[in-house]
């Protein structure tokens, strides 16, 4: 806004007269020439700040500037937060998925959030023998070896010993958890 819009806008928030505001009355209350005044009011009202048919300022500019409450913008800012954390989480699964190659569909929101061996997990116990094994390789490159030699021990391939392995060991963490609620 201009310094004369400023002083129009300042003295219709300060005074409002018994009888209306008349442009003369306006234009000495605020202190300005007629020029400068008619223009200061055009540019008002194209802006919507004033009434086409009056010299009433419009709902808007009337209120004061609204009390911020910290609570609230807190709780946004941690909102914000955890939606950009999900959606890194979410980009990192694409950039995953871009570079293995369509896989038959698209990793559950949940499986984002998890890490590399929550991810290897998911993937062999959901029968995704080809993203399990990409993601063991890269990842444990010595495990992958371990794993290779068991699976020769026991006649299987690596991607079925692997799924052995992890429901044996998924089997004893819950009798773990079961013995210790006990």
């Amino acid at each position: 806004m201009s310094a004369a819009q400023k002083r129009i806008v300042a003295v219709l928030r300060a005074q409002q007269p018994e009888e209306g505001w008349t442009a003369s009355k306006l234009r000495v209350a605020a202190g300005l020439d007629k020029a400068t005044f008619q223009e200061a009011v055009r540019a008002l009202r194209n802006s919507g700040k004033m009434d086409f048919a009056g010299y009433a300022l419009s709902p808007s500019m009337l209120e004061q500037a609204a009390p911020v409450d910290a609570d609230a913008v807190s709780s946004i800012t941690e909102s914000v937060k955890l939606e950009a954390e999900a959606m890194g989480a979410n980009r990192r699964a694409a950039r995953t998925i871009g570079s293995n190659g369509a896989r038959g569909g698209m990793l559950d929101a949940t499986v984002t959030r998890l890490s590399a061996g929550g991810r290897l997990q998911y993937e062999a116990l959901r029968d995704d023998q080809v993203a399990a094994l990409q993601l063991a390789r890269s990842q444990w490159g010595e495990l992958w070896a371990r794993l290779c030699d068991s699976a020769v021990a026991a006649g299987e391939r690596p991607v079925q010993a692997m799924r052995r392995l992890i429901e044996a060991g998924l089997w004893v963490e819950r009798l773990d958890q079961e013995e210790s609620a006990a």
